[in-house]
């Protein structure tokens, strides 16, 4: 993220929430990502005493930016890999509504797969799963380690 471009998937421009400068004075506007890593973030086995500090939070948004970014890039069917199998996890509506605005190619992805190869909460299942995951792998990165079958679980 400190090196984040405009039009890179989690540089958000004018989407509803509270604004964070980055590292390089870039402004971003934090949420869902916040909720989003704090949702992975609190099913982990343990957490350090201090918590999710913002430190951290700048971190794990610089490491999944390019994986995020990539979800939503290639061919329908190279996309539809990506996302791999339907999850558990139902993302808020307003969660979606906020990603939709930041991340073009995300745009461009559920206009052109959806109802065609997946249904639109199939799509929204699959995409957040693949998100949770990546999260979950920069949080192991950084030594706080959630288990798969606690990502999976729902709330």
């Amino acid at each position: 993220m400190g090196n984040v471009q405009p039009g890179s998937g989690l540089n958000p421009g004018d989407a509803s929430g509270g604004a964070l400068e980055l590292r390089s004075g870039v402004q971003s506007n934090f949420y869902p990502w916040k909720e989003i890593i704090e949702y992975v973030y609190n099913k982990a086995n343990a957490v350090p005493a201090t918590g999710l500090s913002r430190e951290l939070l700048i971190q794990i948004l610089e490491g999944i930016d390019p994986q995020v970014r990539d979800l939503t890039e290639g061919s329908n069917v190279d996309i539809c890999d990506k996302l791999g199998l339907e999850g558990t996890f139902q993302p808020p509506t307003d969660w979606a509504l906020a990603l939709l605005k930041q991340i073009p190619t995300l745009q461009k992805a559920r206009y052109e797969i959806v109802p065609r190869f997946i249904e639109e909460e199939s799509f929204w299942s699959r995409y957040f799963s693949q998100i949770l995951y990546i999260v979950q792998d920069e949080l192991e990165k950084h030594g706080i380690h959630v288990e798969d079958t606690k990502l999976a679980d729902e709330g």
